[in-house]
């Protein structure tokens, strides 16, 4: 932050203890700023001299420029290189999203997203019915970053230095470009995308049986964890086609929730949560991650994957 010292203008150090800078003038620069500075050099390359403003964030008490300092200080870029955003550009633009060759052909599944009202990218959808005996048949699908993402690319690389998404209120900090993360990999209604699915039969916190498909998929509707809330208390009505795998991923999760700790599930985050865990215990992410060259989506899914030892997944069709 820009500060007045005598005759001076020192930049301070805002969120935390550190050195101070004395800055040259600059006209679009005010006492009180919160501004992005480069110390100044001399000719052995040390620090000489005054420091100048790079660029102008805003001021300390509006919570968005603070946000933004904060997001700059933890060394976040807030930019992709233009040659990274390219890239992404040709690869969203040089795949076909219906192309079903080699590919589980899942549209015909009604298959929904829930997530928070701001999220930008929608890279997990559920799809569900029941199976009999107690059971039910869980489709968790997870956009497939590896048919844009070429091994040790640009986008690779980019990818694992940031090595995941950064949310912040009212921000983001994205792992891969908007090109990407916010069109050609997002789950969004009605469009056609391409997905790594798991197929699961689910008796109470069991996976009895289990398989794997690069998919593709079509989602019929976006669900918020507010507007489920309300469905699931009565006050509001489910649609078509959505409406009967929303209550078997609900009656799933309820059931794996009691099984697990003696009280049932009822709320929309309980349904994506269990079906993650699920995910998970079917030894599905570490599969994915040696079997999926994107170390993007491992990054996105490596957390849940944990230590947990897996066998090579089975990728033979449950039908």
């Amino acid at each position: 932050m820009i500060e007045r010292h005598g005759k001076f203008l020192v930049a301070e150090p805002f969120f935390g203890p550190g050195p101070r800078m004395a800055v040259s003038r600059d006209r679009g620069v005010n006492v009180g700023d919160l501004v992005v500075v480069r110390a100044g050099t001399g000719r052995n390359g040390r620090a000489r001299g005054r420091a100048t403003v790079v660029r102008r964030l805003g001021r300390p008490d509006v919570a968005r420029d603070v946000i933004e300092a904060l997001m700059l200080d933890r060394g976040l870029r807030r930019a992709f290189d233009p040659a990274v955003e390219h890239e992404a550009r040709e690869a969203a633009s040089s795949v076909d999203h219906g192309g079903s060759r080699g590919r589980r052909d899942l549209r015909s599944l009604p298959t929904f997203t829930i997530d928070p009202a701001t999220a930008r990218d929608l890279d997990d959808a559920i799809s569900a019915a029941p199976a009999g005996d107690d059971s039910w048949r869980v489709w968790v699908h997870i956009a497939d970053v590896s048919a844009f993402v070429t091994p040790r690319d640009l986008i690779d690389r980019e990818a694992y230095r940031r090595g995941t998404s950064v949310y912040v209120p009212g921000a983001v900090e994205a792992m891969l470009p908007a090109a990407l993360s916010n069109q050609a990999c997002s789950l969004v209604p009605g469009q056609d995308r391409l997905a790594v699915s798991a197929e699961m039969v689910i008796k109470r916190d069991r996976v009895t049986r289990s398989a794997f498909h690069r998919s593709v998929i079509r989602s019929d509707e976006r669900l918020v964890y507010d507007r489920v809330d309300r469905i699931f208390s009565g006050l509001e009505r489910a649609g078509d086609p959505w409406a009967e795998p929303l209550a078997a991923a609900r009656a799933a999760a309820a059931a794996a929730a009691t099984a697990s700790a003696g009280s049932p599930a009822s709320s929309a985050r309980s349904v994506t949560t269990t079906a993650e865990a699920l995910v998970s215990r079917s030894t599905f992410w570490l599969n994915v991650a040696s079997s999926v060259a994107s170390s993007a989506l491992i990054a996105l899914r490596r957390a849940w994957a944990g230590a947990a030892s897996c066998a090579p997944a089975r990728t033979k069709s449950l039908w």
